[in-house]
C-alpha cells in the first residue's frame, strides 16, 4: 500500500485529459489525499476553497487558462428559489417523481455476477 504523509498535505496536479464539459478542451485537476488525524479539518479547509471530495482524495480543476467549472455550495435553509425557477417549476408541475431504493444497473449486476461465479475481474471490469 502507497504510504503518504500525514503532518503536510502533498498536492498534485493531474496529466491534460479530454475536457468532459467543453468540447476540444483540456482538463487538469490538483488533489491532495485526505489522510491523517487533521483529514477533516483539511477537508473542511479545502472545500471553503473550492474543492470537492471523493473519498479520502479532495480535488479541484485546474485547467489552463479555464475557470468555467465553479464549485457552488448552496446553505439549502437559506434557499429562495428565482423568478426563472419558479417559472420552470410551474411549466413541469405535470411531471412526478417517486422514492426508491437504489439498485445498481444490469449491466453491473450481470458483471459481479460473473466475477462471484468464477469470472475474472479483468474479464468483467473495464480497467
Amino acid at each position: 500500500m502507497t504510504q503518504h504523509p500525514t503532518e503536510t498535505p502533498q498536492f498534485y496536479l493531474t496529466a491534460p485529459a479530454p475536457c468532459p464539459y467543453l468540447p476540444g478542451r483540456a482538463e487538469r485537476k490538483v488533489f491532495t489525499h485526505l489522510v491523517g488525524d487533521r483529514a477533516s479539518a483539511l477537508n473542511d479547509i479545502l472545500t471553503q476553497g473550492g474543492f470537492r471530495r471523493s473519498q479520502n482524495i479532495a480535488y479541484r480543476p485546474a485547467c489552463d487558462g479555464c475557470r468555467s467549472c465553479i464549485s457552488v455550495r448552496v446553505i439549502v435553509d437559506a434557499f429562495q428559489p428565482t423568478g426563472s425557477m419558479e417559472r420552470v417549476i410551474r411549466r413541469n408541475r405535470d411531471i412526478a417523481g417517486s422514492r426508491r431504493r437504489p439498485a445498481p444497473p444490469r449491466t453491473s449486476t450481470r458483471c459481479s455476477g460473473r466475477i462471484s461465479n468464477g469470472g475474472t475481474p479483468k474479464a468483467a471490469w473495464p480497467t
